[in-house]
């Protein structure tokens, strides 16, 4: 048996073993998420300092009991308004305000702009390896499109779906796609436009794969965790950080769905309270959404071009 499929199997029945009170997680309304799990990747989630502290040590002795040890030096732990402190095998474990898991980076707060620098600064790498491409004369431009649409945007747009993005954000993005394919066209003609009528600016790619994964979630059985993520209401104990008004990503996609999903005469209002329900039922019908992306995406080419 392979040794990483064989470690993804110890690691399932590790956490087996130590969820199998159902009392520790975080409750979202009627579902409880104890650990996010990827392969031997662990990510424990609970709501007070001692559950926490009992999760991590229940884990780390049903791990010990399979030959498995929890490395000090590569975990690390969040927490929201208490200075609590966890230790695993007679170590202290380090607090960070933000760490990369699955390639992205987990904050705690909404503020998306250092994870956009790092995607941008990622696909400039990319985008670089492939320089020996991009500096070829006999090349088609039109090929040369195709392989940035392929190798650079989506290391650029990894995860994007799922940004809370300001308008700020958007223009950093734009502005790194618009020199990539100024650089791309330099080769050819220094006057050359970047993009053609066809292309499909970086917005509206975000907002149709924002809308695309909405549907999907939507469709979902409500205890799955995307859909209950996503129907979560906050309570009363809940306040917006210090720093400036932040849209949430929920208010984010009822604002882009209000001109394409609402009815004419429901008020402003009634869609505030109602928009979900509606959305949910629209998703239903797999073709209707997708023709609501196509037109979408159809609205969004050819734009801000030079």
């Amino acid at each position: 048996m392979p040794l990483v499929l064989m470690k993804s199997l110890l690691t399932y029945w590790v956490m087996n073993r130590t969820l199998e009170d159902d009392n520790l997680g975080i409750a979202l309304d009627d579902v409880v998420i104890a650990d996010l799990d990827f392969a031997d990747d662990i990510c424990l989630l609970e709501e007070n300092e001692i559950d926490a502290q009992c999760l991590l040590d229940e884990a780390s002795i049903n791990a010990a009991h399979v030959g498995l040890h929890i490395n000090v030096d590569k975990t690390k732990f969040c927490a929201i308004n208490t200075n609590a402190k966890f230790t695993v095998n007679s170590g202290d474990i380090e607090r960070v305000d933000d760490f990369t898991y699955l390639g992205s980076r987990i904050a705690l707060s909404d503020d998306i702009t250092k994870e956009v620098k790092t995607r941008i600064g990622k696909a400039a790498g990319t985008f670089h390896n492939l320089s020996s491409i991009w500096k070829r004369k006999n090349m088609p431009l039109k090929i040369k499109r195709k392989i940035y649409v392929a190798c650079v945007k989506p290391v650029l747009l990894y995860c994007a779906e799922t940004w809370p993005l300001r308008d700020a954000d958007i223009n950093k993005l734009e502005g790194f796609d618009k020199k990539c394919l100024q650089k791309m066209s330099w080769t050819h003609r220094p006057n050359a436009q970047p993009r053609s009528t066809n292309d499909t600016n970086i917005a509206t790619t975000i907002k149709t794969r924002r809308l695309a994964w909405l549907g999907h979630v939507l469709r979902m059985k409500e205890d799955e965790i995307p859909n209950a993520a996503l129907e979560f209401v906050k309570g009363d104990s809940w306040r917006r950080p210090p720093g400036g008004i932040r849209k949430t990503w929920r208010s984010i996609v009822r604002d882009e769905l209000k001109p394409l999903v609402k009815p004419p005469r429901m008020t402003i209002k009634k869609w505030e309270t109602d928009w979900f329900d509606l959305c949910k039922e629209s998703a239903l019908d797999r073709r209707q959404w997708r023709g609501l992306i196509r037109d979408i995406n159809v609205a969004g080419k050819g734009q801000h071009c030079l």
